[in-house]
């Protein structure tokens, strides 16, 4: 019997009720911001003061089997959540929460000639006296059959951090979503990037004054291979087994790293997907989102499900585990991840020795 290969990483996606639907996070732009340690009311980039920095995050709801993405008029029991608080709002679409007011503004945006439920940033998140990383979340349904099916926990993780000089982040944009439909017409996807300064779109002046190059690479199983230099990049079907993780890096003319970020890739026509399960090591509890607390470790459990029918394949797996700090480079710090023959455990202070982001991949094989 021939082996069948399938990679993924811990991602935004949630696999709810048994059912093909999927949810992801998406932001417009990176939900990163800095701030002073003299001074941590100012925050660099100022999304109050210049609208056209605000990120706007929004939902896509995928069925995977049918490679189809719901509009806004197709989710129902829309609730969105900051740091597990519901936020809540007005009738003019600002939240009005006293610990928080008019940080977000409810919205929607045009993908793919979809419109999605979405919301504004309007405010800064220091001036909340948030000065650490945050989490976004929402929950929905979606009427299949007569029936609510259920999309729950997913997330997207808000960035806070003290600053010295520019911030870098980059903003990808993907013209399936970063998932390639089941369509057989469609063989790829196009992912292009841009670098922001302090949440500005670097001029092409800026690039070339600063050199600027951007390199994308696979990570497979424990590696990373070059895919290409350039500002856009092309992953195909054959490219992915389930998920593909990949990473795009800007270094400047000395080769030395400005930012990078990582984007998993699906593919819709795949026979299967993996689902992560992830646990609270003391309490057994489920984690919410990506984010682990302080004092705590988590497990993280992968399962091989059938795409379509979602049924669980009880064959022997042959599990590789990964890990990869925020730079890139494989983990191997104190304290170690615990790879186990099903799952690993990741205690919170290996990410934060990670540079505070950590990243888990798995290689399977049946």
């Amino acid at each position: 019997m021939a082996t069948t290969e399938i990679s993924s990483g811990i991602t935004l996606s949630a696999l709810v009720d048994g059912t093909t639907v999927q949810g992801i996070l998406l932001s417009t732009k990176p939900l990163t911001q800095g701030f002073k340690e003299a001074d941590k009311n100012v925050a660099i980039p100022n999304f109050e003061s210049n609208p056209e920095t605000r990120p706007t995050v929004y939902l896509l709801i995928n069925d995977t089997a049918l490679g189809v993405h719901y509009s806004d008029s197709q989710v129902k029991n829309l609730r969105w959540f900051y740091n597990s608080v519901e936020i809540s709002f007005g009738e003019d679409g600002i939240s009005n929460n006293k610990d928080f007011p008019g940080l977000f503004k409810k919205t929607t945006f045009e993908k793919n000639g979809k419109t999605l439920p979405a919301i504004e940033v309007q405010k800064n998140f220091p001036q909340y006296g948030n000065y650490d990383n945050d989490i976004i979340s929402v929950e929905a349904s979606i009427e299949m059959s007569g029936a609510q099916l259920w999309i729950r926990d997913v997330t997207i993780p808000v960035t806070i951090q003290p600053m010295t000089g520019n911030i870098y982040s980059l903003q990808l944009e993907d013209k399936y979503g970063f998932t390639i439909p089941k369509d057989s017409s469609i063989n790829q996807t196009e992912t292009t990037v841009q670098l922001l300064i302090d949440g500005i779109a670097a001029s092409t002046d800026k690039l070339r004054e600063l050199g600027v190059k951007f390199i994308w690479e696979k990570m497979e199983k424990g590696t990373a291979t070059k895919i290409t230099e350039s500002s856009k990049v092309v992953i195909r079907k054959e490219d992915v087994n389930n998920v593909l993780i990949v990473r795009c890096r800007a270094v400047d003319r000395a080769d030395k790293e400005l930012v990078s970020v990582y984007q998993s890739y699906t593919d819709a026509s795949d026979p299967y997907l993996i689902n992560f399960i992830k646990t609270d090591k003391a309490s057994g509890k489920p984690l919410q989102g990506t984010t682990v607390r302080r004092e705590h470790t988590a497990v993280i459990k992968p399962e091989i499900l059938s795409r379509g029918s979602n049924q669980k394949y009880t064959g022997a797996v042959e599990w590789q585990f990964f890990a990869y700090d925020n730079n890139g480079a494989a983990y191997n710090g104190s304290p170690a991840i615990t790879k186990n023959v099903d799952n690993c455990e990741v205690p919170y202070d290996a990410i934060v020795a990670a540079d505070m982001i950590l990243r888990i991949t798995v290689h399977a094989k049946i």
